[in-house]
């Protein structure tokens, strides 16, 4: 075994098969709510973002680590962001971090262009290391 998944039929070229265009094929619709974790995701991966409820540790089973509202219009979003931050860093500095981050990642894992990525840093988290 190769480790890799055997390709089943329909995954093969064959040189025969009729040509379809690419806007013939389908379409691909990603819902508000996995843009809203892939945000969430997005921001969680910052060093600096902890948990809202502010207890150790990135991510907690019991609550969520930011909070997102994503508002759309075909394929450019609003995102409105609510995280926790390290104390002492730079807010300034590691929200626009986090913007990049979230832009970044709407971009390449969603095709989708942030307009407006407001955050809120809702509370700070002493942390000694994060200096």
């Amino acid at each position: 075994m190769s480790g890799q998944p055997e390709a089943l039929p329909s995954d093969r070229a064959t040189p025969d098969a009729p040509r379809v265009a690419p806007g013939v094929r389908g379409a691909t619709v990603v819902s508000d709510r996995a843009v809203e974790r892939l945000v969430r995701a997005a921001a969680v991966g910052h060093p600096y973002v902890r948990p809202l409820d502010g207890r150790p540790g990135i991510r907690r089973a019991g609550g969520p680590a930011a909070r997102a509202d994503v508002r759309r219009s075909g394929a450019r979003v609003a995102v409105r962001l609510r995280i926790a931050v390290a104390y002492p860093v730079p807010l300034g500095r590691t929200s626009s971090e986090v913007r990049r981050r979230v832009a970044q990642a709407l971009e390449r894992m969603a095709g989708l262009v942030a307009d407006r990525i407001d955050i809120d840093v809702v509370r700070l988290v002493p942390d000694p290391r994060a200096r």
